[in-house]
């Protein structure tokens, strides 16, 4: 707890007299941290502090003034006038139309984001700086204070409360509201869109909602930590009541539905076989272990809008003659089989083999999805952690490791990391006239990476993952290789 007093003592900053009150900067403690805690504005606390030259430099010890409005909470031992508001918010709770987000949930994306204050270019060479900030008016070496990274990040978050308030149909409190957007900003809007953590909030169900967000922390099928913590953290914010306290409707085993939540529920289940999805499924998955056809499996849930996007804890219902799987390509049922789905053309993605060949294939039967709804789909093993337009080397890392020509443990962001660890393993230069599919493509100073799909007399077509939609985030598509510095690597025979 940051302590609050009236006193002058010395201090190594050399604060004068002041009949406001001060605080004594304690560990881990920033002027964010402390101004959300007092209830005043980081401007108004750093402008009542002009003789710290670096407002990110603070340190154990340091007397912070606080400015003028502070005095009364400070000194009754009252609440923050923002944690108050956060807590009267909480209580009452009421329509996420007309939230934002709060200081304490801008502090916790601050914490899950990490904070720079000098501009760098992140692992695939986009320069970045504050909390994830990038666009164009980022420099390397560009200096900005903590207070314009909040205020940046204040803006960068705005597209995924304007998904939160457009999505949820039901009354939340400031916390779930909170909850939500980071969720959101860390999973896609898409992804929240389509999310069993909606589906169950819009059907009343704030306990299932909860539970749901848990649920979150795979990328192509494995379990990372980081995203266990953050899942946790934004559980806890969440809770599981609606905002009267009660446990929300959640009354389906009883058979109760309020009058106004039926239109938002699913319909009823037909009296046919369900498979319940995993982490990990797609359809081509689930028809080949079922052993029925993928054509058969979609027209047997009309209920699915995109076959490309199933989520853990989705019911797909099974066509008649399903149970049995059976063999593909003269291998094995059940043994290793597609992984992205259908791709418009109703081809399954071709199963790993080690071929540079096939591996151009599996590149290229994603080809117009989102990188955001690829890594929330699990079809590929991409980190879904790494931002929506970054997702290059991501991208390619997880088509090489489905194809068995990368270890799981070798997946990488970072565009220099792959090259490396491709040149370890034996990878080789070529010329443009010697390119396959197949062949990595390292290009522009190793800031991006595609794969080649097609080469005529070195007239190359390129599939990767770019940053071809509006707002600037990646989707797999076409290239024709008209990049500068173009190193093109091959496998090893």
């Amino acid at each position: 707890m940051t302590a609050v007093s009236f006193a002058n003592p010395a201090s190594r900053l050399g604060q004068t007299a002041s009949s406001t009150p001060a605080v004594t900067v304690e560990r881990s403690d920033t002027l964010s941290s402390i101004a959300a805690r007092m209830g005043v504005s980081l401007k108004d606390l750093i402008a009542a502090n002009p003789q710290i030259a670096n407002p990110d430099r603070i340190g154990p010890g340091d007397l912070i003034q606080m400015p003028a409005g502070a005095q009364a909470s400070a000194a009754s031992g009252a609440a923050p006038a923002a944690a108050s508001a956060q807590s009267a918010a909480a209580a009452g709770g009421g329509s996420a139309a007309n939230m934002s987000v709060s200081q304490a949930g801008l502090d916790h994306l601050k914490a899950s984001e990490g904070l720079r204050t000098t501009g760098y270019l992140d692992p695939v060479g986009v320069p970045t700086i504050g909390y994830g900030h990038t666009g164009p008016d980022v420099q390397v070496g560009q200096q900005i204070s903590e207070a314009q990274a909040e205020d940046l990040l204040r803006q960068d978050v705005s597209w995924a409360e304007d998904a939160v308030r457009q999505n949820v149909k039901v009354p939340i409190t400031q916390g779930q509201f909170d909850a939500l957007v980071s969720f959101t900003y860390n999973m896609g809007a898409g992804a929240f869109a389509e999310s069993d953590v909606l589906q169950k909030l819009n059907a009343g169900d704030y306990a299932g909602a909860q539970e749901a967000l848990k649920g979150w922390v795979h990328a192509g099928g494995e379990v990372l930590p980081g995203l266990v913590t953050r899942r946790e953290q934004e559980a806890a914010m969440f809770g599981n009541q609606a905002p009267d306290g009660s446990a929300g409707t959640n009354g389906l085993a009883e058979g109760k539905v309020p009058p106004n939540l039926i239109d938002t529920l699913p319909p009823p289940q037909p009296a046919k076989m369900v498979h319940t999805v995993v982490p990990g499924d797609t359809l081509w998955d689930i028809a080949k272990a079922n052993g029925v056809s993928l054509q058969d499996l979609i027209a047997a849930n009309p209920q699915i809008a995109n076959p490309d996007l199933i989520y853990p804890g989705d019911k797909v219902n099974l066509p008649p003659g399903a149970g049995k799987p059976v063999p593909l390509d003269g291998g094995e049922a059940g043994g290793p089989g597609g992984v992205g789905g259908p791709t418009g053309t109703g081809a399954p993605t071709p199963a790993g083999n080690g071929t540079g060949a096939n591996a151009a294939a599996i590149a290229e039967s994603f080809v117009g999805q989102n990188a955001s709804e690829l890594k929330g789909s699990g079809a590929l093993p991409m980190d879904s952690s790494i931002p929506n337009d970054v997702c290059c080397a991501n991208f390619i890392s997880a088509v090489l490791i489905k194809n068995g020509q990368l270890d799981p443990s070798e997946h990488t962001s970072w565009v220099p990391q792959l090259d490396q660890t491709l040149r370890n393993k034996g990878w080789r230069e070529v010329s443009p006239a010697e390119a396959k599919p197949g062949d990595v493509v390292l290009m522009n100073n190793n800031g991006h990476v595609e794969m080649v799909v097609k080469n005529a007399n070195g007239e190359f077509q390129l599939v990767g993952s770019n940053n071809s939609n509006p707002d600037g985030s990646q989707r797999i598509g076409y290239d024709d290789g008209s990049w500068t510095n173009m190193v093109i690597l091959t496998p090893p025979n």
